[in-house]
């Protein structure tokens, strides 16, 4: 694969992003969390421009690294994320094994249906396993496959509440390339 990356939007414009990347900085290639991990290249032999970012191997800056099948396995699959959290760090969410609560997701015209961990129909408890979320989502017609992970998130001082974080890579065929946002509909009611 190649040992570089190419900085440009869907127009083929250059995105600079030398004023956020630096030589020698990590940068995760493809899936947020699964992707592949390299540095930015350290050799000054190398360019680094607005269009080209020069990869290295994770541990060694200075030894060229190519793109391997692991970072190119997301490079066309777009992950979306969502979080649900308390509107403030004093106030505890319940566990939904607890008090049931939840909510349903919607992409494009058809809403989730199928499960009744969290109630009627399709409702998903707010902190449900990463797996429950994966296995709703493929019932729906318009999605064929999709990874899921779950990020638990910490309060804030001053500020919102713990809570959870899902990032979702549609992977299948029928889910490639830019695909309509997921939307969180029916949160904490009509279940």
């Amino acid at each position: 694969g190649d040992v570089f990356l190419r900085s440009i939007d869907v127009l083929g414009t250059s995105k600079d992003t030398r004023g956020r990347l630096r030589r020698g900085d990590l940068i995760r290639v493809g899936h947020p969390s699964l992707g592949e991990t390299f540095r930015i290249s350290t050799d000054a032999t190398r360019d680094f421009t607005d269009r080209v970012i020069p990869l290295s191997h994770e541990k060694d800056a200075q030894l060229p690294a190519s793109l391997s099948s692991k970072a190119l396995q997301h490079s066309t699959y777009e992950v979306q994320s969502f979080s649900i959290r308390s509107s403030t760090d004093s106030t505890i969410l319940t566990p939904s094994n607890t008090l049931s609560s939840g909510y349903r997701l919607r992409f494009k015209f058809e809403t989730t249906s199928t499960t009744t961990a969290s109630g009627l129909g399709g409702c998903l408890k707010w902190d449900g396993d990463a797996d429950d979320i994966k296995v709703e989502l493929e019932t729906m017609s318009g999605i064929d496959s999709v990874q899921v992970s779950k990020e638990m998130l910490p309060g804030l001082t001053n500020g919102v509440g713990a809570g959870v974080k899902y990032f979702i890579t549609f992977t299948g065929l029928n889910v490639r390339g830019n695909v309509p946002p997921l939307q969180l509909v029916d949160v904490g009611t009509n279940g």
